[in-house]
């Protein structure tokens, strides 16, 4: 197998990676926007020691897993990647796969829940970030910099859309000829949107879909209401997003948020002070979490929440972890790779020690391949 053959194939299944997988004499492929029992005419443009990719040059058969997307530059556009394929469909295999990666790591729960759908296939995301030259605004197509312009998103919510003629029509900033501006088209509070210029240190980490979001910390909150503890610490807090809610519901504790961003850590002592919460019940330090948890041990009996970035936990992380007294850890991913690594890890680390008790999967992402995982280990 090399680079420009043209082979056919047949389309097996879906893969973390994104991209419908086939195999030619063994060799398996990643294949961009297939679906399963799609029977294709594929030309390989990447071959690896053990694996290759390659796009599609022909439909001679398409699967009935496929449906029509909506969005007229899906396939050009690097965002939505499996908007082809029908919603239950994305449904099985987000789910399907997460199972694989637990079991393939030797971690499988006790428990796993049904997934929770996405109350809104489309027009579910507040917050997009688009690209901007001279008066033309969209997103770089797949693996490159060149622009896709665009006037709509089938994914952001209707009171965002008119605010991506807008940016157009502004006038460009001064740089040179070959850059691109950054811009976030985002709702307010007040669900007003707002549109503002990007630099990396803007780019604080929020939730995109709120109303699988909400349905997060609904289901983290219930599973915290069963375990017993006088203190929770929030690492990777964020601005708070699950802090302030277990706070409010668990008055009785007490909380830690660890968090490396600066403006996270600034909107969520902002609103410590809004609520008038007091210093003794609830905290938060600017750290990063892998030096923070070398200073401060997590108390007996603890809850410990997890919502790290999709590379998962520092190593020095899980060993820190692995040997606490913390009670219980719920941990949240949008990384099943990252995930299935971690709790392999934890359970090298400290073998029987932590059990995985359940898990729930929480598509706030549909039409990718992206989903968020919750899971719940026990000591």
């Amino acid at each position: 197998m090399k680079k420009g053959d043209r082979v056919p194939v047949t389309i097996e299944k879906m893969s973390l990676h994104g991209g419908g997988v086939a195999r030619v004499d063994g060799f398996v492929l990643f294949v961009d926007f297939a679906a399963p029992g799609d029977r294709l005419l594929v030309e390989v443009i990447e071959v690896k020691k053990n694996h290759g990719f390659a796009r599609i040059v022909e439909v001679a058969s398409a699967s009935s897993e496929r449906k029509d997307p909506p969005c007229p530059v899906f396939g050009e556009c690097g965002g939505c990647n499996w908007q082809h394929l029908a919603d239950e469909r994305q449904i099985h295999w987000k789910q399907t796969l997460v199972q694989e990666a637990l079991a393939k790591a030797g971690r499988t729960p006790q428990n796993f829940l049904p997934i929770v759908q996405s109350p809104q296939a489309f027009r579910y995301r507040n917050r997009i970030q688009l690209k901007k030259r001279g008066h033309e605004v969209g997103y770089f197509a797949s693996g490159s910099h060149r622009l896709v312009p665009i006037k709509d998103c089938p994914l952001a919510e209707d009171a965002l859309v008119p605010a991506i003629s807008a940016l157009a029509s502004q006038a460009p900033r001064p740089q040179r000829d070959e850059d691109f501006e950054t811009w976030e088209i985002s709702l307010t509070s007040s669900h007003q949107p707002q549109i503002k210029p990007l630099n990396q240190r803007d780019l604080a980490f929020s939730q995109v879909n709120r109303f699988v979001n909400e349905l997060l910390i609904k289901e983290v909150l219930a599973w915290a209401d069963e375990s017993k503890f006088d203190v929770f610490w929030d690492l990777y807090s964020g601005a708070g997003n699950f802090t302030f809610p277990m706070i409010a519901r668990f008055p009785q504790s007490s909380g830690l948020g660890v968090e490396l961003s600066s403006s996270s850590i600034q909107e969520a002592q902002t609103q410590t002070q809004r609520l008038r919460i007091s210093p003794k019940k609830l905290e938060f330090y600017r750290s990063d979490v892998a030096l923070f948890l070398k200073r401060r041990a997590p108390p007996e009996g603890s809850l410990i929440l997890l919502d790290p970035p999709r590379a998962g936990l520092d190593e020095s992380v899980v060993e820190a972890l692995a040997h606490s007294r913390a009670q219980t850890l719920l941990y949240i991913s949008c990384n099943p790779m990252s995930l299935a690594r971690d709790l392999s890890r934890l359970e090298t680390k400290a073998p029987g020690r932590w059990t995985l008790t359940r898990a729930r999967l929480f598509d706030m992402f549909p039409q990718t391949d992206h989903v968020e995982t919750l899971v719940e280990l026990k000591r």
